[in-house]
């Protein structure tokens, strides 16, 4: 299941998120350009995101991600599966 970056849109595999960069140090991540909010399925800014802004609704798509999140507290599957099927 795809989720998607709130700035600029591009999906993100939540597996890759959930567990092929959980062993990279935040440090790193930051440094390539992630930022998550409270879940790594929340995904604030990635590497992809251009450097002069993103989408027009991008603070609408991330309250909404993050309120999603909030929600689903500690279920992963559910919040990506709630994420997929409303494309955020």
């Amino acid at each position: 299941m795809d989720v998607h970056c709130c700035n600029c849109g591009e999906p993100w595999e939540q597996y890759h998120l959930r567990h092929e960069i959980s062993d990279t140090p935040p440090d790193e991540l930051k440094a390539e350009g992630w930022k998550f909010g409270s879940s790594r399925l929340v995904v604030l800014h990635c590497p992809c995101c251009p450097a002069n802004g993103g989408l027009k609704d991008a603070d609408e798509r991330a309250g909404i991600t993050q309120d999603l999140a909030d929600l689903l507290g500690d279920d992963e599957d559910g919040l990506a599966s709630t994420l997929e099927d409303f494309g955020l």
